[in-house]
């Protein structure tokens, strides 16, 4: 009736509104009227949908006390203390030991499920292909290379601003010092007059060092502090920009994305030591150079060790992707750095070669940049020897900060690939140790033989019928 009621009266105030000129006041009335009925609306949408969760909440209860009832009836009935009536207060007593038996005997191999069906390499046992492989939903080299770029292209005001404030910050740390440097370098290089592409090439590594560098102990602090607080305030936006197209202000990266700091430090810590092979690699080349074992130019003793170099440094990245995506999967709210660290490693397996390819696409286009600025600014640099000007410091923390937004940028959007992937490739049947494959072929086999007795037990007692009849 209260329907009926309603609709009555709007009705009768849409045939007045017909008759008579709607006024402002009127109009403001009915849009407060038109918003109380949508509250309305949702109110109901909000009544069932609560009821809905709270019947479905229900039900799961009521399933599991009628799981715990009967597995308590069949524990029962199968214990001996239970079905001697003189012992059976006895089974009450245990009753709590029991019960924290199987809560700990549950957990435990309910963790050793999930570690054996997620992570089958980590044993002593050959792992199958199938099981060893996993794919990234992730499209080409190129193509991923463009959609990064994209991705920071549609954001363009916000990483224009954050690439000011790196730059600022790279320019006061380490451009400022790599100037007088790379001066210092060019005037030698024309007073020893050399010339020509030499001189150019050699330009270009020292901007390049001097560049990256800090030579200044008093300010290597404070570019650690800048390189640890840009990774956090990109990775921020990089989550924040991904896949969303809500408006955001670099204020509140540089306000909110200081908070896992700790845990990013932990997982700094922990690549570090992953870096030890490498480094004593290189201690053991420097002694060897040192002692003339090693000559230097292009000799055969300088390839190889170059050569062994180069591979120490490409199996210690293998070993390192893990540590890397843990820096962004450390940043996510409320994760423990070692919980990220065992979430990232199940994410990694099997994928560590594709991952290591794409981290090493990821550095094709920053050479080229590199490459394509710095020549034209030697040159410039080299034709008016700017003495006062730092030219140089300014392209290279320039380059040093877009070429950390891309790298910032690229890593996150591979590590959301990775995540976006299945964790198990499709197809894969469910993982056995070796001696649960034992058990297993022995059930069936043992079911074989039942099955051929009891069709042979048929056989004979229809035979005996037959020679009855």
């Amino acid at each position: 009736m209260t329907e009926e009621k309603k609709a009555k009266e709007n009705e009768q105030v849409v045939a007045e509104s017909e008759s008579v000129e709607i006024s402002r006041r009127e109009r403001i009335l009915r849009e407060r009227l038109l918003t109380v009925e949508e509250d309305e609306v949702h109110a109901e949408r909000r009544v069932k949908r609560n009821a809905e969760r709270r019947k479905s909440s229900l039900t799961k209860q009521i399933n599991r006390a009628r799981r715990h009832q009967e597995e308590e009836l069949d524990r029962k009935a199968k214990s001996k203390l239970y079905n001697n009536k003189f012992l059976r207060p006895l089974y009450y007593l245990t009753m709590p030991f029991r019960a924290a038996g199987r809560f700990v005997y549950g957990k435990l191999t309910g963790r050793m499920k999930h570690h054996q069906a997620t992570t089958p390499h980590r044993s002593f046992y050959l792992t199958t292909h199938a099981r060893a492989v996993r794919q990234i939903n992730i499209s080409g080299y190129g193509r991923f290379c463009r959609e990064v770029w994209r991705m920071i292209k549609d954001n363009w005001w916000l990483y224009l601003k954050a690439l000011l404030l790196l730059s600022i910050g790279f320019f006061l740390v380490a451009g400022i010092d790599s100037q007088s440097n790379y001066a210092a370098t060019r005037d030698a290089m024309h007073t020893a007059g050399e010339g020509g592409f030499k001189v150019i090439t050699t330009l270009m590594a020292r901007a390049v060092t001097s560049g990256t560098t800090v030579t200044n102990t008093a300010k290597e602090y404070p570019a650690y502090i800048i390189i640890l607080l840009g990774w956090l305030v990109l990775v921020y936006i990089a989550r924040h920009v991904y896949g969303t197209n809500r408006p955001m202000k670099l204020r509140d990266a540089l306000y909110q994305a200081g908070a896992p700091i700790i845990s990013v430090l932990m997982i700094v810590l922990l690549i570090m030591i992953q870096l030890l092979p490498l480094a004593l690699v290189m201690l053991a080349y420097t002694a060897l150079s040192g002692a003339s074992y090693i000559s230097d130019g292009i000799q055969i003793e300088n390839m190889g060790a170059w050569c062994i170099i180069a591979l120490v440094a490409v199996l210690t990245l293998y070993w390192m992707i893990t540590s890397l995506m843990c820096l962004v999967t450390v940043t996510i709210p409320g994760i423990y750095p070692l919980r990220a660290y065992y979430e990232t490693s199940i994410q990694m397996s099997g994928r560590r070669v594709k991952v290591l390819l794409r981290l090493l696409m990821m550095l094709v286009p920053v050479v080229i940049v590199w490459v394509i600025a710095l020549i034209p600014t030697v040159l410039i640099d080299d034709h008016f020897k700017f003495a006062n000007f730092p030219l140089v410091g300014i392209v290279g923390s320039v380059l040093v900060a877009a070429t950390y937004i891309w790298l910032t940028a690229y890593i996150y959007m591979l590590y959301r690939r990775i995540i976006d992937s299945p964790l198990q490739p499709e197809g894969t049947p469910d993982f056995l140790w070796p001696w649960q494959r034992a058990k297993r072929k022995k059930a069936i086999n043992k079911k074989g033989v039942k099955q051929d007795g009891h069709n042979e037990s048929k056989s004979v007692s229809a035979g005996d019928t037959k020679q009855s009849k």
